[in-house]
């Protein structure tokens, strides 16, 4: 057979039978029938993704069924199985002799929904407007009040809004029932069962004498004219707040329906039975001559004058006026009191004396108003007080970088000494709550301490054990010498025992007292607020009384009967 030859192009030679089974093996690749050989290594890899992946899957079972079993177990409970949280009846606020003043009543038509809440319980206020701003009211959760404790909270739940009920919100909430519904594939209830019974909250005892409280309201009530007034009332000893009345007052029980519309509100507010100011602590005022104790007390401290100190009362001083020497700025007293020491010009309120101690005059240099406002802030009145009632504001004693800033332009003029003997009075831009003048004040009938005034005493379980019982916090003493506050205290004995003291009336009382009279200018032309305040007995005080009625005349006038009144049944028909 004759051998053939194929040429290519790298000058191979190519037997025939080699061309022939290339040939072939390209149709068995094209079929898919070629068989080469693997290679170990490559076995090595594939098994060991598959290996990898493996593990991998088992991890995540592992991980599923240990750390998400639970989790997951409960979702799919959820799918049928639906707790649902119950609410809790609150703690009921009772006052000082454990007479209730707040309670509960069960709305028996009520019933709860997956969907929305319609409430099981509301809070049935007595004597509403007596207590009103002492206690406060309930009313649905807000978003803002949701945010503040989410563990608890949840949509449609009710909260402390005001008073006492918002201060000790998580006292008097109890805890919420749980209850289990099992639910089918169509949604229907197919069990319904009790988990945890609700728990009424705990109780709160006040410090709140319900019987002063309700003797305050009336008699402001009677004799305030319809002004807006305040009777404020402190045992001096500790900082208890016996009574605290602000007219007018609310209607809490409003607040207590589950459904107000707005023309319903407008309405009442109209009528003056809600979203009234509690003027006790949210209110500020001039606070006119009740404020010379606290001026005299500085006076004394810094020897600006001794209580043997004179001065010659002529019923004004003069201002000289530098550019217009023909036009002095005069200011007046109510009369020419004569020769005036401390305890004169407190027992007969010299306007004169003050000004002096104050502002300086003539031979005296005065405490100047960077002294005033340094021991008005001692006795707190700038400051906070921190009283366990929500609202609460600050007084403001003016100065002279104060002025510059802010009033000098739209005042036209410059600070001047006439500013500094407003001050020393109660008057011009001094301004402070009735609260804080009450504290103040009270630091003279104890000795010298301010305390933190407290509406409530202790908190209680529903079944009478004291959870809590809130200790008297003293927020400042010392900074007057106990010699000068009693200087000041029995000068404030004999504004009642003088025959030319301003609070004569206090004599009726069957136990001794101490007492200041103050009328102060206001922003209506000739009306004036009237201002008293007074201690009992002398020798130990266990009341401070402050009354005030704004715009009600004069201190004398009508602010001290109204405090007469109540020291008279406080001392005689309480006891």
């Amino acid at each position: 057979m004759k051998d053939y030859k194929v040429k290519t192009q790298f000058k191979e030679i190519l037997e025939p039978e080699e061309i022939l089974l290339d040939t072939k093996e390209r149709k068995n690749k094209e079929k898919g029938k070629l068989e080469l050989p693997i290679q170990n290594g490559v076995f090595f890899v594939v098994f060991s993704v598959f290996i990898l992946l493996f593990l991998l899957l088992l991890f995540r079972t592992v991980y599923f069924v240990s750390a998400k079993g639970e989790e997951m177990s409960e979702a799919a409970v959820e799918n049928y199985l639906r707790k649902v949280y119950t609410e809790a009846p609150r703690g009921i606020i009772y006052s000082k002799d454990k007479k209730v003043l707040v309670k509960n009543a069960k709305d028996e038509e009520a019933k709860s929904t997956e969907k929305k809440k319609e409430k099981k319980y509301y809070r049935n206020y007595i004597d509403s407007f007596y207590f009103s701003f002492i206690l406060g009211y309930e009313r649905e959760a807000t978003e803002e009040d949701l945010k503040g404790d989410t563990d608890y909270y949840e949509p449609g739940d009710w909260v402390g809004k005001d008073g006492v009920e918002k201060e000790y919100e998580k006292y008097l909430r109890g805890k919420k029932g749980v209850r289990e519904k099992v639910v089918n594939a169509k949604g229907k209830i197919v069990s319904d069962k009790v988990k945890k019974e609700p728990e009424i909250g705990d109780s709160l005892v006040l410090n709140i004498d319900a019987g002063l409280q309700k003797k305050i309201y009336r008699e402001l009530k009677r004799k305030s004219s319809g002004n807006d007034a305040v009777g404020i009332a402190l045992n001096p000893q500790n900082g208890a707040v016996l009574a605290l009345v602000s007219i007018p007052s609310n209607d809490n029980n409003v607040f207590s329906k589950k459904s107000l519309s707005a023309s319903y509100l407008r309405n009442l507010q109209k009528r003056g039975s809600i979203y009234n100011i509690n003027k006790a602590i949210s209110g500020r005022f001039p606070s006119g001559s009740i404020i010379k104790p606290l001026i005299a007390s500085a006076a004394l401290e810094e020897e600006v004058v001794s209580s043997q100190t004179t001065i010659n009362c002529t019923g004004e001083v003069i201002i000289p006026n530098p550019w217009y020497p023909e036009k002095p700025t005069i200011k007046k007293d109510n009369k020419t009191h004569g020769l005036t020491d401390l305890e004169k010009a407190i027992a007969e309120s010299c306007n004169v004396f003050f000004f002096t101690v104050g502002g300086g005059y003539q031979d005296i240099k005065g405490l100047g108003m960077s002294k005033i406002k340094k021991y008005l802030d001692l006795f707190y009145i700038e400051d906070e007080l921190g009283i366990d009632l929500p609202g609460e504001i600050a007084g403001f004693v003016p100065s002279k970088d104060w002025f510059e800033k802010k009033m000098k332009k739209q005042m036209r003029r410059n600070w001047s000494i006439s500013d500094v003997y407003d001050a020393s009075i109660g008057q011009g831009f001094f301004s402070s709550p009735p609260l804080h003048m009450a504290v103040a004040l009270s630091a003279i009938a104890n000795g010298g301490k301010i305390y933190q005034p407290q509406v409530a005493d202790k908190i209680e379980t529903s079944k009478g054990k004291v959870l809590k019982d809130i200790k008297p916090k003293i927020l400042q003493k010392d900074f007057i010498s106990k010699e000068n506050i009693k200087i000041v205290k029995d000068a404030m004995k004999s504004c009642v025992t003088s025959s030319s003291g301003s609070c004569r009336q206090l004599n009726s009382l069957p136990v001794s007292s101490a007492g200041k009279t103050g009328t102060a200018e206001s922003d209506r032309g000739d009306l004036t607020h009237a201002w008293f305040v007074s201690f009992a007995p002398y020798e130990k005080p266990e009341i401070f009384l402050l009354i005030f009625v704004e715009y009600g005349g004069g201190g004398s006038d009508v602010a001290e009967p109204i405090a007469r009144e109540v020291l008279e049944w406080y001392f005689k028909d309480k006891k």
